[in-house]
């Protein structure tokens, strides 16, 4: 099977979802799995790379962010469909409701690829900075929309916890949500 993964967050960034993807991707290749991972360069410009256990990872040009620990965010979000086009997968994994996670997914229903999303994203700890703020009130409110909004366009919605799954119930997911 030829599986993408379209991710705002992967390594060298540290960090869960980065983790995640690593070791998801490793496993799925050691089954036999053609994995290629989409994922911000650590520059502006893009860049390709093939991890020793196959998996490859394309590098979209991104910009560094003022805010965040080493966070780039990728600015060429149109050439996602293209990069779709060209891997050719039969299933599109999506990680954050973020420049690149919401492109791919456009360009992947603009396709008609089936998506799975895996959740790393609880609105609470993406604004915890700002947590004493009198802005965090509808900050929260409208990034917990839109997180919603984002798994809805899924047609699996995974996450790497129980605790997380029960969170996005509370927030308004009524799909079954899988713990991986």
């Amino acid at each position: 099977m030829n599986v993408a993964i379209a991710t705002d967050f992967c390594s060298p960034w540290i960090g869960g979802p980065a983790t995640f993807i690593d070791n998801f991707s490793s496993f799925l290749a050691a089954r036999g799995h053609n994995v290629q991972i989409l994922a911000p360069s650590q520059t502006v410009r893009p860049a390709f790379e093939r991890r020793p256990n196959g998996v490859a990872v394309a590098r979209l040009p991104s910009l560094p962010l003022p805010f965040g620990y080493q966070v780039r965010v990728t600015y060429r979000v149109d050439s996602l469909g293209q990069a779709l086009q060209s891997l050719r997968p039969d299933v599109l994994q999506i990680h954050h409701p973020f420049p690149l996670g919401l492109a791919a997914m456009v360009a992947a229903r603009r396709q008609g690829l089936p998506v799975v999303a895996v959740n790393h994203t609880i609105p609470e700890c993406s604004l915890y900075g700002l947590r004493d703020s009198f802005v965090y009130p509808p900050l929260r409110a409208a990034f917990r929309r839109g997180l919603i909004a984002f798994l809805s366009g899924a047609d699996e919605i995974c996450t790497p916890t129980r605790t997380a799954a029960a969170l996005l119930h509370e927030m308004g997911i009524t799909r079954t949500v899988e713990v991986i």
